[in-house]
C-alpha cells in the first residue's frame, strides 16, 4: 500500500511539474486577453451571418480558456447582443476544446505537433458546425440592440488594465478551474499509477476501431481543456 501511494504522488507530483509553467503562462496570457478583447469589437466581429463572422468567432473561441459550461453564459450573451446563430455555434463549439493554458499544457505534456493539431481540429470543427447552422438556419439575424459598456478596467489606466489583467489571469480564473484541474491532475496520476503501458495494445490494433472506441468513451466524460 505504502509503495503505491508513493508511486501515486510521484506520478502526480511529476504531471504537476511539467504543466505548472505552461499554465502560469497560459492564465496570464489570458488575463491579457481579456483586457485588450473589447466587447464592441467582439460584437462587430461576429453580428454578420457570413462565412467570415463564422471563422472569426472560430479563430476568437480557440485561445479563451472556457471550459464547456463556463462557455454557456459567454456565448448567450454573444447572442443576445446580435451575433449570428452561425457565428455563436462556431464560437461554442471551438472554445471548450482548447485555450491558450491548455495549449501551452498540451505542448508541454505531448509535444509542438500534439498541440498544434489539437488546435487546427478545434478550429475547423467549429468552423464547420458554424457554416452548416448557418446553411440550414435562415432566419434573419436580429439587430444588435444592446448598447456595448465598456468596463471599468477598459477605461482605466494603464495601471489599471495591468491589475485587471493580473486579477483575471492569476485570481479569478484559477478559481473557476481549479476545482477541475486539481481533479485532472489526481486523475492523471491515478491512471499513471494503475494503467499498464500497453493497455488495449491487444484489441484495438485497427486505428479505426481505436478512434471510435476513444470517441465514444470521451464525449461523456467532463474534463475541462487542461
Amino acid at each position: 500500500m505504502n509503495t503505491w501511494l508513493k508511486t501515486f504522488w510521484t506520478e502526480t507530483w511529476n504531471i504537476l511539474l511539467e504543466m505548472s509553467p505552461y499554465l502560469l503562462i497560459g492564465f496570464l496570457l489570458a488575463g491579457f486577453l481579456s483586457v485588450i478583447i473589447k466587447q464592441e469589437v467582439i460584437e462587430r466581429w461576429l453580428g454578420k451571418r457570413t462565412l467570415g463572422s463564422v471563422i472569426k468567432a472560430s479563430l476568437l473561441g480557440v485561445p479563451l480558456p472556457l471550459c464547456s459550461c463556463g462557455v454557456i453564459p459567454v456565448t448567450s450573451s454573444l447572442y443576445q447582443r446580435g451575433a449570428s446563430k452561425g457565428a455563436t455555434t462556431s464560437f461554442l463549439t471551438s472554445t471548450p476544446q482548447t485555450g491558450i493554458d491548455s495549449i501551452l499544457a498540451t505542448a508541454g505534456l505531448m509535444g509542438p505537433v500534439f498541440s498544434f493539431f489539437r488546435v487546427v481540429v478545434a478550429l475547423v470543427s467549429g468552423i464547420i458546425a458554424g457554416v452548416l447552422v448557418d446553411f440550414f438556419e435562415k432566419e434573419n439575424v436580429r439587430p444588435m440592440d444592446v448598447a456595448s459598456t465598456k468596463t471599468e478596467i477598459e477605461n482605466g489606466s494603464n495601471v489599471g488594465k495591468l491589475k485587471g489583467m493580473v486579477i483575471y489571469g492569476l485570481y479569478t480564473l484559477p478559481q473557476d478551474i481549479a476545482k477541475n484541474l486539481v481533479i485532472g491532475i489526481l486523475l492523471a496520476g491515478l491512471l499513471s499509477t494503475v494503467l499498464p503501458t500497453d493497455l488495449g495494445a491487444a484489441y484495438l490494433t485497427n486505428p479505426w476501431i481505436t478512434y471510435i472506441g476513444v470517441t465514444l468513451v470521451a464525449i461523456p466524460l467532463y474534463v475541462c481543456s487542461t
